[in-house]
């Protein structure tokens, strides 16, 4: 599901988790891209496959002249990835 134009990610905080490690960073809208980007401190972890978790705000533009108030949204996810750096 594509979230609507001109769609913000307006506060992002994740963690890595890995073979007990566990590091922290913040995320923000990815210019010119429908994604994320963020960084986080190595913290001991190795290349590999590690779990992530996170919380993120959107906020959405009013969606008609109309409306006088932006949609915001929060969700939480987890998902395994992989360290590449």
């Amino acid at each position: 599901m594509e979230a609507p134009e001109g769609t913000l990610v307006k506060h992002l905080e994740f963690a890595l988790a890995q073979h007990g490690v566990t590091t922290h960073g913040e995320g923000s809208s990815a210019e010119l891209s429908p994604g994320w980007v963020g960084q986080a401190p190595a913290g001991g972890l190795e290349l590999g496959p590690a779990y992530a978790f996170g919380a993120a705000t959107l906020v959405t533009p009013a969606p008609h002249p109309g409306f006088t108030t932006s949609i915001f949204q929060t969700f939480t996810w987890f998902e395994e990835v992989t360290v590449t750096e």
